[in-house]
């Protein structure tokens, strides 16, 4: 059973697994680089410009660098290479300590 020491744990910045911003303004740029007169279309009141599809590779390339980073921190983290059935293991374990110590089930 893993230790309950906690206090190792440091979370990183909540900004290192926000992709979905960056995302929506390179498909913003992109749409925008595609002539249509759709009312669907977004308006084009932003300052940004558009994007070709030739260069989606390039502007994503941000965005696959903060999804390495999230991976790499994820899997430096306690626990994390545990899987759910291990994790339930641990729990049930739990509950039975709890019981015959005479503390009230947790659910």
């Amino acid at each position: 059973m893993p230790s309950a020491n906690n206090n190792s744990i440091t979370l990183p910045s909540p900004s290192t697994f926000d992709i979905i911003p960056p995302l929506h303004i390179i498909l913003s740029r992109l749409l925008l680089s595609e002539p249509t007169s759709s009312p669907t279309s977004p308006p084009n009141n932003s300052n940004q410009s558009p994007l070709a599809p030739k260069d989606v590779a390039a502007a994503v390339s941000e965005v696959r660098a903060r999804i390495a980073r999230a991976r790499s921190i994820i899997a430096q983290m306690q626990d994390s290479d545990r899987t759910i059935e291990e994790q339930k293991e641990e729990i049930e374990e739990l509950k039975a300590v709890l019981a015959k110590i005479g503390k009230p089930e947790v659910a």
